[in-house]
């Protein structure tokens, strides 16, 4: 492989060093998953029929701006908790809801960086998108994903 360069060892030492390098974390979080993690699963016996459909949408929402961002590059830009934060924002003020989070993030994300990602995420939301994305389109477009993707997002200055 590295033409007698390198024994085995070299090798398994350096990938070691590397590891620790990185403190073990080898993983990152997508924005999805984070969404998933941070939102009330809506099994609260509390809450009305009304309220988990309004949930639920608020979720598929949110699902719907994160994915159309990811696919529009926003992950390079933004990290998955500033998208979170933002697809959050989108729903509340485009749903006129408040959603409940079962976990509070400990990293704090500035409101400019949040408020710019809305924008984005707004843009992207009312079409100006740099890809057609029919199959997002069409997958939250149906009922069990509450017909979001049919939602008019607009901005007001």
């Amino acid at each position: 492989m590295t033409a007698d360069t390198y024994s085995v060892r070299d090798l398994k030492n350096m990938e070691g060093n590397i590891i620790e390098a990185l403190g073990f974390d080898l993983n990152r979080t997508t924005a999805l998953q984070l969404l998933e993690g941070m939102l009330e699963n809506g099994d609260s016996m509390e809450k009305s029929e009304t309220m988990k459909t309004m949930n639920d949408k608020a979720i598929s929402l949110c699902k719907y701006a994160i994915e159309t961002a990811l696919f529009e590059g926003l992950g390079k830009k933004y990290t998955p908790l500033t998208m979170v934060m933002a697809a959050m924002s989108l729903a509340e003020n485009s749903l006129k809801c408040k959603m409940e989070t079962k976990l509070q993030p400990t990293a704090k994300v500035g409101r400019v960086e949040i408020a710019e990602c809305f924008k984005d995420m707004c843009l992207f939301m009312q079409g100006s998108n740099k890809f057609d994305l029919t199959a997002i389109k069409r997958k939250y477009g149906k009922n069990r994903n509450h017909q979001v993707s049919k939602i008019k997002i607009t901005m007001n200055e």
